[in-house]
């Protein structure tokens, strides 16, 4: 599968200085897989993380948005092994992996 080097990211740049910009695509490290992403959706909550932020933010112009999402698996990390490139995925990143600190 074809991965390109960037990727368009709404990025928190400051209190509401929301960025649509690009940046380097990642790699998946260990136990992780690396999605393209097909569809994503903010919550209830992202309007009120760009106007004030939230404790433990990550630091501003690193901090990407949009944790709702579906999208295809492209590569796979080092031990991934429940799952395989092409898969189609939906994400639900407040469940956490159980292995994870999340």
């Amino acid at each position: 599968m074809n991965i390109p080097e960037k990727m368009k990211a709404a990025v928190l740049f400051g209190y509401n200085d929301l960025r649509v910009v690009e940046k380097p695509v990642p790699r998946p490290g260990k136990d992780e897989v690396l999605i393209r992403v097909k569809a994503c959706a903010i919550c209830g909550t992202d309007p009120k993380i760009i106007a004030h932020g939230w404790e433990n933010c990550p630091p501003m112009g690193e901090y990407i948005l949009g944790h709702e999402y579906a999208g295809e698996i492209t590569e796979l990390g080092e031990g991934v092994t429940k799952f395989k490139v092409g898969d189609r995925v939906a994400i639900e990143p407040h469940k956490g992996c159980g292995h994870c600190v999340n």
